[in-house]
C-alpha cells in the first residue's frame, strides 16, 4: 500500500516513528511479561499497553488521513497532548511496579530461584524502562512542535496584519 505524500515536519516524523517503536515496546513488555505469568508487573503491564497501543493506533490512522490537510494536525492537539501525559505517567508507574517487584524477587529468593527467570525478568524491565522513556520524548516532542506550530501562526498574522495596515496607509 502506497502513503499519502504529506507535508509534516521532521519534528512530527519523529514523533511518528517513536510512536511506531513505542508500539513495538508494548508488545515485547506483554509479551516477555507474559511468559513470568505477569509477576513482574502485577498485571499491570497488559493493561497500560493495550491504552498505549490503541491511542498511538487512533494517532497514526488520524495522521495519515489528515496527509496534507492545512488544519491542525491530530498529533499535536491538546487531547492528544492530554492522552499521551496520561500514558506517560501510567508506564512510569508500572516502572516503579516492575524495580520494586524485581527488587523483592531479589531479597526474597534463593539463589537457584533466581536462575532460570532472572534474565527475562530483567529484559521486562528493561522494556518498561526504554518504553517510559520513549514515552516521555513523545510527550515533549509533541509539546514542542504544538508550540512550534503556534509561534508560526503568530508571526504569520503579525505579518499578514502589517501588510494589511501598510494597505490602508
Amino acid at each position: 500500500m502506497l502513503s499519502k505524500p504529506t507535508s509534516r515536519s521532521a519534528l512530527q516524523q519523529w514523533i511518528l516513528g517513536l510512536t511506531y517503536a513505542s508500539i513495538v515496546l508494548s508488545l515485547l513488555i506483554v509479551g516477555t511479561d507474559a511468559s513470568m505469568h505477569l509477576a513482574v508487573s502485577w498485571y499491570s503491564s497488559p493493561a497500560v499497553a493495550a491504552l498505549c497501543i490503541a491511542h498511538h493506533i487512533t494517532i497514526l490512522v488520524l495522521s495519515h488521513k489528515e496527509g496534507k490537510s492545512p488544519r491542525l494536525p491530530s498529533i499535536v492537539k491538546v487531547w492528544n497532548i492530554i492522552l499521551i501525559s496520561i500514558v506517560q505517567l501510567l508506564w512510569l508507574l508500572v516502572m516503579g511496579v516492575a524495580i520494586t517487584a524485581l527488587q523483592w524477587k531479589v531479597r526474597g529468593s534463593r539463589k537457584s530461584d533466581l536462575e532460570g527467570n532472572s534474565i527475562t525478568r530483567a529484559f521486562v524491565v528493561l522494556f518498561i524502562i526504554l518504553e517510559s522513556v520513549v514515552v516521555i520524548v513523545i510527550t515533549i516532542l509533541t509539546t514542542l512542535e504544538r508550540t512550534r506550530i503556534f509561534s508560526s501562526k503568530k508571526v504569520l498574522e503579525v505579518t499578514v496584519g502589517d501588510l494589511a495596515s501598510a494597505n490602508r496607509a
